[in-house]
């Protein structure tokens, strides 16, 4: 995708590139949280040393790490995955500017979800993550079924460099 992309503007692609490696790795490491609360709960001989309501509590720790803090640290790296993406797009004309033009309007949805999940905690309803999981929908589904159905428009190097 950064070959794809560089042509049409190297500094969006570069940021395209790097939310996509963090989030990766982020992602992978939300899996870890998953397997460990998997692992506390396994049974194994040498966890006979907890109480079961102590096994509970840590594999609890372990599901909230990955679902709440890590999930959000995730949702930091996708708002500029998606802008970059849709900005990208509408330069390039790969798919129709509407498709970039609604990638970008669920980043913003992402940012205005995370700011008050992080800087306001204690006032956080849970409409600002349906709405960001509404706009999300609307940007992330028809990009989706687009490339799946239709692809993306090959274009020469001719019509790229007007």
């Amino acid at each position: 995708m950064h070959q794809l992309f560089k042509e049409v503007n190297k500094a969006w692609a570069t940021v395209f590139l790097t939310s996509v490696m963090m989030t990766v790795g982020i992602a992978v490491v939300n899996a870890l949280n998953s397997f460990g609360a998997l692992l506390v709960l396994s049974g194994d001989v040498y966890l006979k040393a907890f109480t079961p309501e102590q096994l509970n509590a840590m594999s609890m720790f372990f599901l909230r790490l990955g679902n709440g803090i890590g999930q959000g640290l995730l949702e930091i790296f996708w708002t500029p995955f998606f802008f970059s993406f849709g900005w990208l797009l509408i330069k390039s004309r790969f798919l129709p500017k509407i498709l970039g033009l609604l990638l970008m309007i669920m980043s913003v949805g992402y940012a205005v979800n995370i700011l008050t999940k992080f800087l306001i905690p204690q006032f956080y309803p849970m409409a600002f993550t349906r709405l960001a999981m509404t706009l999300g929908a609307l940007g992330g589904l028809p990009t989706i079924f687009w490339l799946l159905i239709k692809g993306a428009k090959a274009q020469t190097s001719d019509e790229h460099a007007t």
